[in-house]
């Protein structure tokens, strides 16, 4: 039960944590959401002790893992990509940015000219006939 329980605390953390380390916008603050997540989830799997040493190591790794991250090429580009058009593409995922903050989606664009759904149904985008 311990194991499958730390793969699914830990893997949701982690994934949180790696968007945080290569955001261009929001990674600060996830770093900053992320700290009593980081404090308290893992007391349940590895106890009081191993809950704090992993605090200790996320402050320390989530800012230098930033550092170096943000002097890669790709990092730049997303960056001036946010800064210059809105969007950046990273890999499989898009990057838009906003007055707040930024998004990712994944796949392709999703700037298609159909948005889908109808129907004749003149309400809330159902398809088909009822």
């Amino acid at each position: 039960m311990r194991i499958l329980l730390g793969c699914f605390v830990f893997g949701i953390i982690g994934v949180f944590t790696v968007v945080g380390v290569t955001t261009t916008a929001t990674g600060w603050f996830l770093y900053l959401f992320l700290i009593p997540f980081w404090a308290m989830f893992p007391i349940i799997i590895v106890g009081v002790k191993g809950a704090l040493i992993l605090l200790g190591i996320y402050v320390v790794a989530f800012p230098i893992a930033k550092l170096i991250v943000s002097r890669s090429p790709w990092y730049e580009k997303a960056k001036l990509g946010l800064a210059t058009k809105g969007t950046a593409t990273i890999g499989g995922f898009t990057m838009h940015g906003s007055s707040g903050g930024s998004s990712w989606s994944s796949g392709g664009s999703s700037s298609g000219g159909s948005s889908g759904g109808g129907g004749s149904s003149g309400g809330g985008g159902s398809s088909g006939s009822w």
